[in-house]
């Protein structure tokens, strides 16, 4: 078994309807495969997590946020077959200012906000669907 300890970043970046932006991933992508899931990625040696937040939104839709604010530090565990991945997790919000059309998909197949009420609707990341349960207050017990 190969383990990986990457610790990370992600975003939860919501628009004016207090939605949520969402990626959904590439089949061909090995971590969830066709899954949505919010923005960010690992955290390089010596680099500040909100640095790194940045610069992974920056990379995968061409957005810099002007405002970071830290929701919590979590941990997160991943495992495919043998290979397992897992870290401390920085997750912060931020609200989307500007126009959607402006973001450019760097990485995944897509894009698109989601109230809160659509989080169950679509397959989601488990560990992203756990924070964004958290985040916006859903019993995690009725929906398990």
């Amino acid at each position: 078994m190969e383990v990986k300890n990457i610790d990370a970043v992600v975003a939860i970046i919501l628009n004016d309807e207090n939605e949520v932006l969402l990626q959904k991933k590439d089949l061909r992508y090995k971590w969830f495969p066709g899954e949505w899931c919010m923005f960010g990625g690992g955290i390089r040696e010596n680099e500040e997590p909100e640095e790194a937040l940045k610069r992974e939104l920056i990379e995968e839709i061409r957005y810099e946020p002007k405002e970071l604010e830290l929701f919590k530090r979590d941990i997160y565990h991943n495992r495919i077959g043998e290979d397992v991945r897992q870290g401390n997790w920085h997750i912060y919000k931020s609200r989307f200012e500007g126009d959607v059309s402006e973001l450019r998909l760097g990485e995944g197949i897509g894009f698109a906000f989601f109230s809160s009420s659509e989080l169950d609707s679509v397959k989601i990341n488990y560990n992203d669907l756990r924070i964004l349960r958290e985040f916006y207050g859903i019993d995690v017990r009725n929906h398990e």
